[in-house]
């Protein structure tokens, strides 16, 4: 299943034009919800994880709009 995964997420970052443009706002809460987690605080993370999913899955239907 992991694999699978990684094999569509692989073709849905290839259509964004800057890898690093699309990646690097998700650094600093990558790091945000690694805190969260190694502070148990486990609500908070969830709630982080789901508006990050949120976020970049409104941004890569944007970059597939806006490419047709």
């Amino acid at each position: 299943m992991i694999r699978h995964l990684m094999a569509e997420m692989r073709l849905v970052f290839h259509e964004m034009g800057s890898p690093r443009e699309f990646h690097e706002p998700y650094l600093a809460r990558n790091r945000r919800m690694y805190d969260l987690l190694a502070a148990a605080d486990y609500d908070a993370a969830e709630r982080e994880l789901r508006s990050y999913l949120d976020d970049a899955e409104a941004q890569l239907m944007k970059a597939y709009r806006d490419k047709d």
